[in-house]
């Protein structure tokens, strides 16, 4: 006959087990989600083109915050340097295949997206590519802020 120390303790255990990596805890959840919607809202901006509407997650600083290829842009750079590259491009479509969220913090998360990346240039030519992202979001004063990001081409 089972005694009361013999249910009780893996009661107790169970209980106070950390969760799992498959149950992520309930403020967990809720800030993937919100870095999940900020990533899609980057993408969304840069399908259609318009980096402006970007720029409230942009830190307004000096340092760098985005690095596209290789090539660093700085914060106060961020809009005008999209906007040239931008210009050059009639359509570009960015959807993400595939991420990960990784809580960094109670306000903070890095996100990878593995994106198809499609674009056609005011002649007509088209590019489709394959590209890896990391993005480092937290929540500051001013809002959120994507603090650190780097996107690079993926060997098909």
């Amino acid at each position: 006959m089972p005694t009361k120390a013999m249910i009780i303790l893996p009661l107790l255990a169970a209980i106070a087990a950390p969760a799992s990596a498959d149950r992520p805890p309930d403020r967990d959840a809720a800030l993937k989600r919100t870095v999940l919607e900020l990533a899609n809202e980057f993408a969304r901006n840069a399908t259609a083109l318009h980096p402006e509407r970007n720029a409230h997650l942009i830190p307004d600083t000096n340092n760098v915050v985005y690095v596209s290829n290789g090539s660093p842009i700085r914060g106060h750079e961020y809009v005008n340097t999209l906007t040239s590259a931008y210009a050059a491009r009639r359509s570009a479509s960015l959807h993400w295949d595939h991420w990960e969220i990784t809580p960094v913090g109670p306000e903070a998360a890095a996100f990878t997206g593995w994106a198809t990346m499609s674009e056609e240039s005011h002649a007509g030519h088209h590019k489709t590519g394959h590209y890896i992202f990391t993005a480092v979001f937290a929540k500051t004063p001013t809002g959120w802020k994507r603090v650190l990001a780097q996107k690079a081409p993926l060997a098909d």
